[in-house]
Formats: structure tokens, sequence, C-alpha cells
């Protein structure tokens, strides 16, 4: 993996160490009865951190809208010049594994997750606080246009962390164009805290050849009502899990719209634990096959 320093290079290792104990997910368990996983194991992967910016961002600039706060990371590459100024009350830290920056997560029963911790190179740290309403979206844009001979794994981390009473729009993008076998893993975590709102909105869209994997975890404090929606698009193989942990008095809201075609494979797992009482959530999810 890349070259870290500090305490991050023993959380890599860990990290590595967990997923080779564990393995790529089979079949056989549980969660990814539906998922085939083998196909990675005849990937030679190169890290993001080794692969250079696009000189033509044109298409990036098709993915941005005015009507947003865009943060943008290109080729696993924080992109300042292409990002927005954020209104006071929000904070966004830019996670950079050369410096040690990248967050630690709890990988012991996730094989992907600590697949991710162990080559997280880049991503972002959000942070929104108490009793802010924002008034326009953030949207979180992870670009991935890799025209090379290597095949390529990119591990993004986004940690969002909205305060007491704050209300929040996000979306978050992550897009692969690449004639090759790119493998985008990354890793979302939404800390809502008390009577917070959060609308959350994520797309995964790869090409052909691709292969995204996405985890999403939300821990929702007393009181926070959550909204999300998830979109698949294309890719050999597409795979969110979405996990939602529920205090009292929560409301949580998980949608989800997956479009195939023949070639291609989409497959949503979730799972909403209420650890206490008088919590609602609802589920709603539609495919599109071509």
């Amino acid at each position: 993996s890349p070259k870290a320093q500090g305490a991050y290079k023993d959380i890599q290792q860990n990290a590595w160490q967990s997923f080779i104990t564990q393995g790529i997910p089979s079949t056989r368990t549980e969660e990814y009865r539906y998922t085939n996983l083998n196909p990675l194991k005849t990937l030679n992967l190169k890290e993001i951190s080794l692969v250079s910016e696009p000189d033509d961002i044109q298409e990036v600039n098709a993915f941005l809208s005015s009507d947003m706060m865009n943060l943008v990371v290109v080729n696993g590459h924080w992109r300042q010049d292409l990002s927005d100024d954020l209104p006071e009350g929000v904070v966004c830290n830019v996670l950079d594994g050369a410096t040690g920056s990248v967050r630690s997560r709890e990988f012991k029963s996730r094989p992907l997750v600590s697949l991710n911790s162990a080559f997280a190179w880049s991503g972002l740290e959000i942070k929104i606080a108490n009793e802010t309403s924002l008034q326009k979206p953030i949207h979180v844009l992870y670009f991935n246009n890799i025209e090379c001979a290597e095949e390529v794994l990119h591990s993004p981390q986004t940690f969002i962390w909205v305060g007491e009473g704050s209300q929040a729009s996000l979306y978050e993008r992550l897009v692969v164009k690449s004639s090759q076998a790119h493998v985008l893993n990354s890793c979302t975590q939404i800390v809502m805290n008390e009577k917070s709102n959060v609308s959350y909105v994520r797309t995964q869209r790869g090409e052909e050849h691709s292969t995204l994997l996405g985890e999403v975890q939300v821990q929702q404090a007393r009181g926070s009502q959550l909204e999300q929606c998830s979109v698949l698009v294309g890719s050999r193989i597409n795979r969110l899990d979405i996990d939602v942990h529920c205090q009292e008095e929560t409301s949580s809201r998980v949608n989800g719209l997956y479009l195939a075609n023949e070639s291609g494979h989409a497959d949503i797992h979730t799972a909403i634990y209420h650890h206490k009482k008088l919590g609602a959530s609802h589920q709603f999810f539609k495919g599109l096959l071509d």
C-alpha cells in the first residue's frame, strides 16, 4: 500500500491482516449469497495513488452544478480548483494517506471494509456545526477516468458529522469511466446528532469492466430524521451495503433504485438496527433491467 506514516501505517497493516484472514466474501456467506466476487481474485490491481490526474476535465465539469456545493476528488486527488467554498458552520478536511490523516474504521467483521482501510488513500471529512441549516446540498464527487493498461483499485473514505438540530442535504456520487477492470471500494460513515435532519443521496455508476463496492453506515441519535436514496447504474458488479443504527424516536427512510443490463450485476443489502424503542423505519426499492 502507499507509504503511510505513524499510527496510520499500523492501521493499514492490521486492516490488511484482517482482510487476509477473512478473505473475499463468498456466496456461502449469507450477505453475499447473490453476489459472486470471485472475479476479483484474478485481478492484478494497481493503487489509485500511483495514477496521475487527467489533463482533460471537461467530463468532470459535466457532473458539477452551481445549484450545489461541489467537493471534487479526481483519480484519488483532491481538486481544490473544481471545489466550492463552504458556508460558515461547515468544514471539509481532506483525508490523505501520505500524511496519515485517513480515519480508521471498525473492520473486524467486514472484509471489504478491511480492504478499504488497508488501501485507503484519499477521502473527505465533512463537519456541520450544531443548529446549522444548509441552503444548498453538499455534492461529493469521486470521479475516476483512468485509461491505462493496469487494473486500478481506489478506496475512498467519507466521514460526515451532522451537529445537533442541523439540517443538511448530501449527494455523494461515485463515477468510474475506464476500459480496464477498475475496482472502486468505498466506505461512508454518517453521524447524526440529536434532532438533526439529513437527506442523503448516493449514486454508484460504472462501465462494463468496472466493479463498484460500497458501504454506508449511519448512526442516528435521538430524534434524528434520515431520508436516504441509493442509485446503482451499470458496472460488471455494483454492490452496496447500508447499515442504519437507530436510537429512540428516530425516523429512517431507506430507498433505492438499480439499473442493470444482461452483463451486469446489482445488489443492495440493507440492515436497520433499532437499538431503542419508538423508532420508525421504512424501505422501498425498485429495479430496471435492460
